[in-house]
């Protein structure tokens, strides 16, 4: 339940000037997290790929958003770092 928020939290420190665009963004993206898993799931129940293969399809795209959390935070980090030599 505090995913969400602090995924509002981070964006809305990126998005300086666009904050309603950020907002709109993380909603639109949790939205659309939120019905895809399960039509993903469907998908397989229906490909008769059995009960188990929900939770491959959650296993991967927790997956996907580990890699994806990944290159944001190693990008924001290199942006930091720019910003802090730029200061120095």
């Amino acid at each position: 339940m505090s995913m969400p928020i602090t995924l509002q939290t981070q964006l809305m420190s990126i998005t300086k000037e666009a904050k309603n665009l950020g907002a709109a963004a993380i909603q639109s993206a949790l939205n659309i997290a939120n019905a895809l898993g399960p039509w993903l799931a469907g998908i397989c129940l229906n490909a008769g790929l059995g009960y188990s293969s929900p939770s491959y399809v959650g296993v991967i795209g927790a997956a996907i958003g580990i890699i994806f959390w990944r290159l944001s935070v190693s990008r924001g980090n290199k942006k930091a770092l720019s910003l802090n030599k730029n200061l120095n």
